[in-house]
């Protein structure tokens, strides 16, 4: 069964101002196309990482909770 969350219009507005006003005030730089060794990065991380469950769907270049505990470092 599937859910769907319904949002007001003035929520989705107020997201899309904020993320308007955050893109003006970062660098244009930041918004360049990437090359094709980081574009080939970015998709080789989330192919190296499917589960038999689906895609672990978190963010780029962070640990992964599906490996094994004998793969990951413990940060103290």
């Amino acid at each position: 069964m599937a859910t769907k969350a319904i949002y007001p219009a003035e929520a989705i507005e107020a997201h899309r101002a904020f993320i308007a006003r955050r893109r003006f005030a970062r660098p244009g730089e930041e918004y360049r196309t990437p090359t094709d060794e980081e574009w080939d990065g970015f998709l080789a991380h989330f192919e190296k990482r499917k589960v038999s469950i689906g895609t672990c769907a978190r963010a780029y270049a962070t640990p992964c909770v599906h490996f094994p505990g004998r793969f990951r470092r413990v940060v103290r």
